[in-house]
């Protein structure tokens, strides 16, 4: 929210205070990064509205701040805590601009602008891996983001918010303004403004109280604006610049003023004590409140966790969600760009943010939900203890267990149902991935076709899906309102296994969705899958990237089945677990490659060593992509667009979960024959749309035809099976 005709007024009728300086001119120049303008600012340079690119948004983000570092500057960034304040104008213009999708099947303007879900949380981390200290906002965002500045006696602060031009005491300089290439920027002169308007410094919170702003609405002045036009000649510009003279001089006098304007601006004399609370704020007059959260002890947990929490959230360590749960018992979320049929989101995911609340304030407790765009004002949710083991799962054995336990618990609060040979095998950087649509595939709160599956698996395995310059240059000729609300859905998703993670104490870094999403690329396949493309030419016929789709589709569908040929395994596998775990909760489950059972020594917290922030093995997590059973020579999944090597390697004939792994790759004259075939001659059958590899006449036929020996890139005998245009 901004200052009702600030910026008007200095465009039109005050340009000499704004000065354009050099971004570090002189040693030692710093900086606050106001988090909210920032990440619109670097979300507006993508085609916001599939949901988040989130690969484009990172590296964008780190050339920015890099950029400033780069001239010497120091910075300080701070993110805001909630939601975006949303009045009903700005629902209804987000709603517009979907129902502008639906209608014309292109991008709106960037006039129905909205801020795909998880962005804040995400640009916060990538500025903090660029070695930026970064902040999370406890309450009032504004009123921290200037207290920090003056508290850290920074130069000013870089926004687009022109209320911190009413901040006494903080400079203000225009993040819209600023240019790299010619290292300027431009700063708004307060004594210049207040020159021209005829004030002192000190009347600007007054006066931008009575323009209107986030804490005065502009709603509740429109009688008071209309009653200064009377008599007035206006235009279709803002009402705000004709009065502008008229308002000051509401504003100069000393003497009761707040009584006076409580009466006169906003019609209600009882409201003179928080206008003058709102003018103290925006005085900077006392910053010692700015973070200092109010805590709810009612859930009875050991003091250590609520300082704990208030810690990891001022940090940016963790969502800010814990934090918000044990301090006022609620959950607030803003508006998800999505379309009616579909399960809003916010319920869609409540199973999941249930059983956070059961962890963080206990069974019997209530927790009181709010979502921007739903129809219901307030929900309460009833929490029910957590049992693993018999034993009730609480914030406080979780943040000082072991990480085996940590991940049991995930586990169930997902309500993932992974095959566990599956999920040992699972790239990490797909388990975001995969726990989303596992959940969606199972779940009866949403239905998702087979083909729109396929569209998020093949954005996944994409070979542009690595590289930025591919993803840039990507075009999406028909927008679908459809994919564009799965696209804000999944993102939501990925923010749920953020609060999940926060809650059990796992990094957040493991559910960040630039690891396996991208909202552009999805569009993109969505309009294939849609108009029929199979799964082969939705990984542009790449034998690597089929293999992973399908392996990726078999963990998402998979609901505690074993893989053919490991029925045995399996079953001693379960019988072990059943000994340590509760069948029903964490049968055939397992997120983490190795996974252990929880032992009957992990009893509430004695001997266990607690794990500190800083810890990234977590447990049995291996944080690069795991060796997979059904790769060619067990090459690992590469992320950056490096195909599985194909030269001299073949695939095993024993536990291969796919019936086309057991074709023999060779670029150097490899005779198919008979008796030099690396195919046993039991249970080998391999079958691709009804094509049967013979074992006792070498004959490759599909539907009873013989391959053509002429310009076939495999011929009936002694032909080099060829890697290139196949």
């Amino acid at each position: 929210m901004v200052v009702n005709g600030l910026d008007e007024y200095i465009s039109t009728k005050c340009q000499q205070c704004v000065k354009n300086n050099p971004i570090c001119g002189v040693p030692g120049v710093s900086y606050v990064l106001d988090g909210c303008s920032f990440t619109k600012h670097i979300i507006q340079q993508t085609s916001w509205v599939f949901g988040g690119q989130w690969k484009e948004i990172k590296q964008a983000t780190e050339n920015f701040v890099k950029s400033l570092l780069s001239e010497g500057c120091e910075l300080i960034f701070v993110m805001p805590h909630w939601p975006d304040a949303l009045t009903p104008t700005n629902l209804h213009n987000i709603r517009m601009g979907l129902d502008f999708v639906a209608a014309n099947k292109r991008l709106p303007s960037i006039d129905f602008y909205h801020t795909p879900p998880g962005a804040y949380f995400f640009i916060s981390q990538v500025v903090k891996e660029c070695g930026v200290e970064v902040i999370c906002s406890v309450s009032d965002f504004e009123f921290e983001v200037a207290a920090w500045a003056k508290v850290k006696k920074c130069t000013g602060i870089i926004s687009n918010n022109n209320e911190f031009i009413a901040l006494n005491g903080v400079g203000f300089y225009r993040l819209s303004s600023l240019d790299l290439l010619k290292h300027t920027i431009d700063s708004v002169e307060r004594h210049v403004l207040m020159k021209n308007l005829g004030l002192k410094p000190h009347h600007l919170p007054v006066l931008s109280c009575i323009m209107g702003n986030s804490l005065v609405p502009p709603m509740l002045l429109q009688a008071f604006h209309k009653k200064l036009q009377a008599g007035m000649r206006t235009g279709k510009h803002n009402p705000v610049l004709d009065i502008m003279p008229r308002l000051c001089m509401y504003v100069r006098p000393q003497t009761t003023q707040h009584i006076m304007l409580a009466r006169t601006a906003l019609g209600d004399e009882s409201q003179a004590a928080f206008l003058e609370a709102i003018v103290a704020r925006y005085s900077l007059t006392d910053v010692s409140e700015a973070w200092q959260p109010s805590m709810n002890t009612a859930g009875g947990h050991n003091s250590q966790i609520y300082e704990d929490a208030y810690r990891k959230q001022t940090s940016c360590l963790t969502i800010p969600f814990v934090s918000q749960v044990l301090s006022a018992f609620s959950y607030e979320e803003g508006i998800t760009l999505e379309h009616k049929p579909f399960t809003p989101s916010f319920d869609l995911y409540r199973p999941l943010r249930a059983t956070c609340y059961s962890i963080i304030v206990g069974g019997n407790a209530t927790v009181s939900e709010k979502c921007a765009s739903s129809e219901t004002a307030v929900q309460t949710v009833t929490c029910q203890n957590l049992m693993i083991k018999d034993k009730v799962m609480t914030i406080d054995k979780m943040w000082d267990c072991s990480n085996t336990l940590k991940w049991a618990v995930f586990v169930k609060c997902a309500h993932v149902t992974f095959n566990k040979t599956l999920a040992r095998e699972l790239p990490t950087q797909f388990v975001g991935l995969c726990c989303i649509l596992n959940y969606w595939w199972h779940s009866p709160l949403i239905h998702l076709s087979q083909w729109e599956l396929n569209a998020f698996l093949a954005q996944a395995v994409s070979q542009y899906a690595g590289d930025v310059t591919s993803l840039q240059r990507v075009l999406v000729t028909v927008v679908n309102s459809r994919a564009i609300t799965l696209a804000a859905m999944l993102a939501r998703g990925a923010e749920a296994l953020q609060h999940i993670a926060a809650t059990v104490g796992l990094p957040p870094h493991l559910f960040l969705p630039h690891q396996y999403f991208d909202g552009k690329l999805f569009s993109f396949y969505y309009y294939l899958a849609d108009n029929g493309s199979d799964m082969a030419a939705l990984c542009d016929n790449l034998p690597d990237r089929i293999e992973m789709f399908q392996f990726l589709l078999m963990v998402v569908q998979s609901e505690g089945l074993a893989i053919e040929g490991e029925e045995e395994e399996m079953e001693e596998e379960k019988e072990e677990e059943e000994e340590a775990v509760n069948k029903s909760d964490l049968n055939n489950i397992s997120i983490v490659p190795e996974y252990e059972a929880i032992s009957d020594d992990e009893e509430d917290d004695e001997g266990v060593e607690p794990v500190s922030d800083d810890d990234t093995s977590y447990g049995h997590l291996n944080t690069q992509p795991t060796s997979m059973h059904i790769t060619q020579a067990n090459t690992p999944y590469s992320t950056t667009n490096t195909p599985f090597a194909e030269a001299n390697t073949r695939h095993p004939t024993t536990n291969t979960p796919f019936a086309q792994a057991n074709t023999p790759f060779s670029t150097t004259n490899t005779t198919l024959t008979q008796a030099n075939t690396p195919f046993s001659t039991t249970n080998t059958t391999l079958t691709q749309a009804n094509t049967t590899f013979s074992t006792t006449n070498t004959t490759l036929t599909q539907a009873n035809t013989t391959y053509s020996t002429t310009n076939t890139p495999i011929t009936q005998a002694n032909t080099s099976y060829s890697t290139t245009n196949t």
